[in-house]
């Protein structure tokens, strides 16, 4: 299924939050996984494409692709957006660019992306308790050798900048057209209409919904957090 959104009305909060699905590769050992994980990592990291285009530019707090190989899905994340189509639109045009060269892809966020994922491999089998458990999951969960993220860290040091560019195209890009991708934004009431209109306009079988909220459910929060901050001010003194 493709095309469809749903725009959810929420109460509660004042930004939006969105997130974009497509299919992605499926397997923990699909070939193309390396290839993939280090594209994401480029994208995703502190100051590189997504922080600098979408969150240094005020259209959303957070922004990050991510896959689910078990589900075999990709999704592009919007976490506290001031405006969720803008930035959705932000994060293709970086996409496009990047792989038609439009956008400069720069080398060395490729060995920075590398050496945080070498990183997070070791810190995960830092001690015999982690070790001995990714070597359980590996084997009895997910259906892989022991070693399995160990075995991955030579295949993610050979990988190239074509090689993203490549997965960038292949499962990244079909991301941000609603032939391929469907989406869920959550958002405050008085911007559900106009980023159901928003997507509408660019190709998606948008739905309206509201999540109906107890108004004394939001009573008793706000009591919750004038007590919190209450004490707060007390143990501050």
């Amino acid at each position: 299924m493709s095309r469809k959104a749903i725009v959810m009305s929420l109460p509660t909060i004042e930004s939006s939050f969105a997130t974009h699905t497509t299919k992605g590769i499926l397997g923990f050992d699909h070939p193309e996984y390396p290839a993939v994980r280090v594209a994401l990592e480029v994208l995703n990291a502190t100051e590189n494409y997504f922080w600098r285009y979408i969150r240094g530019s005020g259209l959303a707090y957070g922004a990050y692709a991510s896959l689910d190989v078990e589900a075999g899905l990709m999704s592009f994340s919007l976490y506290r957006s001031s405006n969720s189509v803008k930035a959705f639109e932000e994060a293709s045009r970086v996409i496009s660019g990047l792989v038609d060269g439009t956008i400069e892809f720069d080398e060395t966020m490729l060995d920075a992306a590398k050496s945080t994922i070498v990183y997070g491999v070791t810190k995960n089998v830092s001690t015999a308790g982690r070790a001995a458990m990714v070597s359980f999951t590996n084997q009895a969960l997910k259906g892989v050798s022991r070693t399995h993220q160990i075995d991955l860290l030579e295949k993610y040091q050979v990988i190239t900048k074509a090689d993203v560019l490549e997965a960038l195209q292949k499962h990244f890009l079909s991301l941000f057209k609603p032939s391929t991708s469907v989406a869920v934004v959550v958002t405050a009431p008085a911007k559900a209409k106009e980023i159901g209109d928003a997507l509408n306009d660019i190709g998606f079988d948008v739905t309206q919904r509201v999540m109906e909220i107890d108004p004394s459910e939001m009573v008793e929060d706000e009591d919750m957090d004038s007590e919190s901050d209450s004490g707060s001010s007390r143990d501050s003194r």
